[in-house]
């Protein structure tokens, strides 16, 4: 039978790094940097200086499994409502070309979200039931601040009603501080009631509008 002499096996497993410890050549810690979760070895007596950053590894240590970044979802956050929710605003343009900011139209729903990173992008996904009091070319619209993410339009005939979904990317770089993502709801192009959650004549039909952020690492 094989033996092994463990006199030999040197790596000492320290669990997660603490910047208060002082550690010494062998040791092997965990570490989280930018997001990103690796393994290290320490290779010179190190205490305070932590183990890499920004993906270069400290003098002291040597990456002994490097983590792979991109893809990871850092944090998500959702929002509903089954509220009636209307707006007769009037754009007047089809092309949206007038009362068409973040100050016209109707809140539907809106998010504070703050990025834990700068090398991330926001995922945002909006859906509702949307409905139009008259004949008329409808919208709503995603708000990054003040600036106009995504639009969409339904052709609407009086009496009608049905999904409105929109979609958008954000990229974080530069960005810092909360960050507010909102959804108006536009009107129409003719000041045709548009109504969220309810029927073309304002009933209630206790459905709901949805929007989620996710902040996604690149």
């Amino acid at each position: 039978m094989a033996s092994v002499d463990l006199g030999r096996i040197k790596l000492k497993w320290q669990g997660t790094y603490s910047g208060g410890t002082a550690y010494t050549p062998d040791d092997v810690v965990y570490y989280v940097d930018n997001n990103i979760g690796s393994s290290y070895i320490c290779v010179t007596a190190s205490t305070g200086n932590a183990p890499s950053s920004g993906g270069t590894a400290h003098s002291s240590w040597n990456y002994l499994a490097k983590g792979m970044g991109g893809g990871n979802t850092l944090q998500s956050k959702y929002v509903r409502t089954n509220s009636v929710i209307s707006s007769s605003n009037n754009y007047n343009d089809k092309y949206y070309g007038n009362n068409y900011g973040s100050s016209n139209g109707t809140q539907i729903l809106s998010i504070s979200i703050t990025p834990q990173s700068s090398t991330s992008h926001f995922q945002i996904w909006y859906s509702g039931d949307h409905s139009c009091g008259g004949n008329a070319h409808a919208s709503s619209a995603i708000f990054h601040g003040s600036t106009r993410v995504t639009t969409t339009c339904t052709n609407n005939y009086a009496g009608d009603a049905g999904g409105m979904h929109m979609s958008a990317w954000i990229d974080t770089t530069g960005l810092s501080g909360s960050q507010q993502i909102t959804v108006r709801n536009m009107g129409s192009q003719n000041g045709s009631t548009q109504y969220v959650n309810s029927d073309h004549s304002g009933n209630n039909k206790n459905t709901y509008a949805y929007l989620q952020v996710h902040e996604i690492e690149d």
